[in-house]
């Protein structure tokens, strides 16, 4: 696995230039048009493509709020490239990829992009390793097409930052040199690139070499056919889920296998925190009612070999909470049980209250009414008073007259005026 080198946010922020950072997401997402050999198969190109779209989206996170709408673009071209790898590679958290580049689709407000950003920059540094670990074990070149993905992105990324990510940048491409060797890959123009570092070049020329350089290798991997593993020790075709993983509210769960040649329904499940009743092999048991409802619908359709699904987490309890969030105006986000989006101030406060309360029946509120609500009145004037959720102070009576209607619709709770001198 490769060390990757971690970008330095105080640098990066006195350093970066928007331009610059628009300008990378508009060449990240440009695949160059290309033509494979007819025996080619994507995986080598697609493993570069979601290390390259990691490694961008986790340089963007650590710019903040100035990128965020590029790493929803780079988000949404990894949990792209992560799906694809689903045939050959099961992977890791992939629900979860696809809520953090939902959520950057729609949040608005100011302050939960703050919180957003410092819960998704973690995140997708742990990810970015777990990939290249994941990787390895289906076949040595995937995890070095990955890897040569992550560093090279960071290293283009890093070349938009200015002199102090001068180090940032070699280190990157440094790292880059051994997965391209072990590929097959020219590393000699990497080391050309490295030369011009050391000498002193400006990073502006660099950033066009390291981006073109990108291209290159993706076209050649384009056209790379893994090598043929055939019999049961073949990497990545292991199906036994016997490790445990310790989960974050405690007890312990069957990890789904790191591997598999299909993503098949009992890995589901176990992703979700599922388990095998240890005495009795015919039942599943899911500590959430949305791996419960999963265990339910598989085994309704026939696709789960299992005689019962049961769950530890109160049934009667969800109920009247659903029953309760659904008269305030909110739904399922994406049909998924415990997630909900929200349409009215009312229903988000009371989702927020069961998120806080209800033991994990309730794991994620979103409003995009109160989105478009804050949005609107920081056209006519409004901003939050001393940052409360819900509370507005208005310095014009046009804005103050918007605010009290979005009261009345119990939108918020309080519009205010400045005391008059």
């Amino acid at each position: 696995m490769v060390n990757y080198a971690e970008p330095m946010e105080a640098d990066m922020k006195r350093a970066i230039s928007k331009i610059l950072v628009i300008w990378i997401v508009l060449i990240s997402v440009t695949q160059p048009n290309l033509t494979t050999r007819a025996q080619a198969k994507p995986d080598m190109s697609n493993a570069y493509q979601l290390g390259v779209h990691l490694g961008f989206a986790s340089f963007q996170l650590q710019v903040g709020e100035e990128a965020f709408e590029l790493v929803s673009t780079a988000l949404n071209n990894a949990r792209y490239y992560a799906e694809s790898l689903k045939s050959t590679a099961h992977p890791p958290d992939l629900e979860a990829l696809e809520n953090f580049s939902e959520e950057f689709d729609i949040v608005i407000e100011p302050t939960a992009r703050k919180r957003l950003i410092a819960d998704a920059l973690p995140w997708i540094v742990n990810l970015r390793g777990e990939y290249s670990g994941i990787l390895q074990q289906v076949s040595k070149p995937m995890g070095q097409a990955y890897d040569l993905g992550v560093t090279i992105a960071i290293a283009e990324a890093q070349a938009t930052a200015g002199e102090p990510a001068r180090d940032i940048v070699r280190s990157s491409l440094q790292n880059s040199v051994s997965p391209a060797q072990g590929l097959g890959l020219p590393a000699s123009e990497l080391n050309a690139i490295i030369q011009q570092i050391d000498q002193g070049a400006p990073l502006d020329g660099i950033y066009g070499e390291i981006t073109s350089l990108r291209g290159k290798y993706l076209g050649i991997l384009l056209a790379y056919k893994l090598p043929t593993v055939a019999g049961p020790n073949a990497p990545g075709l292991s199906t036994v889920a016997s490790a445990k993983v310790t989960l974050s509210k405690g007890g312990t769960a069957i990890k789904a296998p790191a591997g598999g040649s299909t993503l098949n329904v009992k890995d589901q499940l176990f992703s979700l925190g599922c388990s095998q009743v240890t005495r009795k092999p015919g039942e599943i048991s899911c500590p959430t009612v949305q791996g419960y409802e999963t265990c339910q619908y598989y085994q309704k359709r026939g696709d789960l070999k299992v005689t019962h699904c049961s769950t530890t987490a109160d049934l009667s309890a969800y109920a009247n909470i659903e029953k309760d969030l659904t008269a305030q105006g909110c739904s399922n986000f994406l049909g998924r049980a415990g997630q909900y989006l929200c349409q009215t101030l009312k229903g988000a406060q009371a989702c927020e209250d069961y998120m806080k309360k209800s033991g994990g029946l309730v794991t994620k509120c979103l409003s995009v009414k109160q989105a478009e609500t804050d949005q609107d009145l920081k056209k006519h004037g409004c901003t939050h008073f001393l940052g409360r959720e819900g509370d507005y102070m208005c310095q014009t009576a046009d804005g103050f007259k918007t605010c009290e209607n979005y009261r009345i619709d119990g939108r918020l709770k309080i519009c205010r005026q400045p005391p008059k001198k």
